[in-house]
């Protein structure tokens, strides 16, 4: 029986089936030949910052077990005209272990105003996220607390693959760390993801 497997922001090098998977970053242009095939071209604004592949151990919903997932994941920064950082991007390729498939239909608190977007073709789930910086980060960035839009979306075979864009900014603490976000700051960030996005 196969287990649900909910994953966010980690990515994967997609093997197997014979498929020669090519994927890449020239001059700003992020290719990939399968899961999927796709192209993006990232803002000369952005940065690539680091880039890995491998295996990672990720924790099924029932918290009791997991597998060890493949993947692929690109990291990009985009600064202000001094130098800290305020704009972020990570693109993600992953791959399932054995006998478990993806969901992008996320039930989580940490993840909200849940939405679609087509994009280059496919349809994304998308959601949104907030998380207070390490202390390392926060003193590159211009403030100490990120909001992400993540685009989402599970691929066949059979949900084995997950394809993920995760758009993100810089943002003060006492606009997110609160009971409630403000309505006016998820509008205003949803406006600018959508932008990037077309962009790309």
């Amino acid at each position: 029986m196969k287990k649900l497997f909910a994953v966010v922001l980690l990515s994967v090098l997609a093997t197997g089936c014979g498929i020669n998977v090519k994927r890449g970053v020239e001059d700003n242009v992020l290719t990939s030949n399968v899961s999927p095939a796709i192209q993006l071209n990232i803002p000369k604004s952005y940065e690539l910052v680091d880039s890995f592949s491998g295996k990672e151990f990720n924790q099924y919903q029932d918290g009791f077990s997991g597998a060890h997932n493949k993947q692929e994941i690109y990291l990009f920064q985009g600064k202000n005209n001094k130098g800290y950082v305020n704009r972020t991007l990570s693109v993600s390729f992953i791959e399932a272990g054995v006998s478990t498939y993806f969901s992008d239909d996320i039930e989580s608190r940490n993840f909200f105003n849940k939405d679609n977007m087509f994009f280059k073709g496919l349809n994304y789930k998308t959601y949104f996220r907030v998380r207070r910086l390490s202390k390392k980060q926060e003193d590159v960035s211009v403030f100490g607390c990120l909001i992400e839009k993540l685009h989402l979306k599970a691929l066949p075979p059979q949900q084995r693959r997950m394809f993920i864009i995760t758009y993100g900014e810089m943002i003060p603490c006492d606009e997110v760390m609160t009971d409630e976000i403000s309505p006016r700051v998820i509008s205003g960030v949803n406006m600018r993801a959508i932008e990037f996005m077309n962009r790309l």
